[in-house]
């Protein structure tokens, strides 16, 4: 499952956590793929690559895997 599906089951929360996953959902340039290093360097380019709530989403979601 690609990490943008993964998130997409947060979108509801009221959190920084769902707060992410709305932004990612509506982010139509975000990739849509299990590639980390992809994710990881939109992330960088967009400034969110060190959030706490952005890296605890990612290790849940590589957990899920």
């Amino acid at each position: 499952m690609t990490f943008k599906k993964w998130i997409a089951k947060f979108a509801d929360e009221n959190s920084p956590r769902g707060d992410f996953a709305r932004d990612v959902l509506a982010d139509t340039e975000f990739p849509d793929t299990k590639n980390m290093e992809k994710i990881n360097n939109y992330l960088f380019s967009v400034g969110m690559s060190d959030r706490d709530f952005v890296v605890d989403s990612l290790d849940e979601w590589l957990k899920a895997l």
